[in-house]
């Protein structure tokens, strides 16, 4: 494409005129013309292309993402899940750990009571 756009001035030159390079620049607006509306609809085709598969990628990625999502939520889910229940199980110790301590103590209580009788 790069290399056409570069030579596209020459040949037109050269299509208009053959190879009689008079007054050149004269006759070429017709070659522009001709370039111009070729162009245009060959370029307006690739862009309406491009544009549909820019569409459909964000399509596609949309999709990904919002699986990503739920995953995470799920994943988030079972996180909140098991932070809960390591809760519940550390307060059930430290309450079965106090009341140890709390019957280790009533039993040394008893235990000074019935020695200094």
């Amino acid at each position: 494409m790069i290399i056409f756009s570069i030579l596209s001035p020459f040949i037109g030159i050269l299509i208009v005129k053959g190879f009689k390079l008079g007054d050149v620049f004269a006759d070429l607006g017709v070659y522009g013309d001709f370039l111009g509306g070729f162009t245009l609809a060959f370029l307006t085709i690739v862009t309406i292309a491009f544009v549909y598969k820019t569409f459909k990628l964000q399509k596609e990625q949309l999709k990904t993402q919002k699986e990503e999502m739920r995953m995470t939520r799920e994943t988030l889910e079972e996180q909140n899940k098991t932070a809960r229940m390591q809760r519940f199980e550390n307060s059930f110790f430290i309450q079965l750990k106090d009341l140890k301590d709390r019957q280790k103590t009533d039993i040394h209580n008893e235990y000074r009571a019935k020695t200094n009788k």
